[in-house]
C-alpha cells in the first residue's frame, strides 16, 4: 500500500517536471497552467517555479508576457511572493514596446494580481495607469475601451473570488464596478449578482436586480434585451426572485420597442415561462403573443 503511494507520488513528480518543461517553451495554455500550480502545490515543489522564473528571464516576445501574465495571476492564489516576483519581470521599457491594448491587458493582470495578494493599493494603481494609457483613438473610443478594461477586470476577480470561496474578492469587483468613473453595463453587474446568489448572500444579490431593472428603463433597446435575457437566467434557477421580480422584469420587455430585440426578449421568457410552468395552455398564448 504505502510503496503504491509512492509509485504514484512519483509519477505526478514526473508530471510536474514534463509540464515546466513545456512551460519554459511557452506551450501552456491558461487552464493548463491552472493544473500546473495546482499540483506543484499539492506536492511542495515551488522549486519548480523558481526554475522557471530563471527560464523566462530569457525569452522574448508575446510567449513570455502571456506567461508571466498568466502563471503569475494563478500563482497568486497560491504563493504570494513568488507571484509578485514574477509580474515584475516585466520592465516598463518592455511594456512600453507592446501595442496600446496589450500594455492595458498587461496592466490589468497586475492590478489582478495584487489584488490576490492582499495589496490593494498598489492594484488600483495598476488599474488607474491602464485607463490612462492615450491612444490614437478619440476620446469617446477611449472611454469606451477603459469602461471594457474595468468590466473585465471586475468580472475576472469576481469569479476568482468565487472560485477560491473568498467573499472580499467578490465585494471588490462589486465595489469597482460600482466606483467606475467610466459607468458600466448593467449585464455585467448581474453577473456579479449570480456570484452572490452562488455565495448565498440574497441581499446584495436583490439590490442589483432592483438598481438593474431601476436602470434598465433609461436605456437603448439592445441593452434592455441583454438585461432582461440576463434577469430570466438569474430567476431560472431561483424560485425567491423569480415570483418576486419577474412582472418588474417583464414590464422592461414590453418597453422595448424595436422588433428584433423585442422578439429575442419574448422568446427568453417563454422558454422561461415553458420550464417553470410546464403548462401547454398558457405556453400557448405566450407564443401568440410573442408571434
Amino acid at each position: 500500500m504505502e510503496k503504491n503511494k509512492i509509485d504514484f507520488e512519483k509519477q505526478i513528480l514526473d508530471l510536474i517536471e514534463e509540464e515546466n518543461k513545456k512551460l519554459i517553451k511557452g506551450q501552456f495554455f491558461c487552464n493548463t497552467i491552472s493544473d500546473f500550480v495546482k499540483l506543484i502545490y499539492k506536492y511542495n515543489r515551488g522549486d519548480l517555479i523558481d526554475k522557471s522564473i530563471k527560464t523566462i528571464k530569457t525569452l522574448n516576445g508575446k510567449n513570455k508576457i502571456r506567461i508571466i501574465a498568466e502563471l503569475s495571476r494563478e500563482l497568486a492564489c497560491y504563493d504570494k511572493k513568488r507571484a509578485e516576483q514574477i509580474i515584475n519581470l516585466v520592465s516598463i521599457s518592455s511594456l512600453k514596446k507592446l501595442k496600446k491594448y496589450k500594455q492595458k491587458d498587461f496592466l490589468e493582470h497586475k492590478a489582478l494580481v495584487y489584488t490576490l495578494t492582499g495589496k490593494l493599493k498598489q492594484a488600483q494603481e495598476f488599474l488607474n495607469q491602464a485607463t490612462l494609457i492615450k491612444s490614437e483613438e478619440d476620446k469617446e473610443d477611449q472611454e469606451f475601451e477603459d469602461k471594457s478594461i474595468i468590466e473585465d477586470y471586475a468580472i475576472r476577480l469576481a469569479k476568482i473570488g468565487a472560485n477560491l470561496k473568498n467573499k472580499k474578492l467578490v465585494d471588490i469587483a462589486y465595489k469597482t464596478l460600482i466606483n467606475s468613473k467610466f459607468g458600466y453595463d448593467e449585464p455585467f453587474m448581474l453577473s456579479i449578482c449570480k456570484i452572490y446568489l452562488e455565495m448565498k448572500d440574497i441581499k446584495i444579490a436583490e439590490k442589483i436586480i432592483e438598481n438593474s431593472i431601476k436602470n434598465a428603463k433609461k436605456q437603448e433597446d439592445s441593452q434592455k434585451e441583454w438585461i432582461v435575457q440576463t434577469l430570466f437566467s438569474i430567476f431560472e434557477k431561483n424560485e425567491v426572485l423569480y415570483k418576486k421580480y419577474i412582472d418588474k422584469a417583464i414590464s422592461v420587455m414590453e418597453s422595448i420597442k424595436k422588433k428584433e430585440y423585442k422578439l429575442q426578449a419574448i422568446m427568453c421568457y417563454l422558454q422561461l415561462y415553458y420550464k417553470k410552468n410546464k403548462q401547454d395552455d398558457m405556453f400557448k398564448k405566450i407564443y401568440e403573443y410573442g408571434r
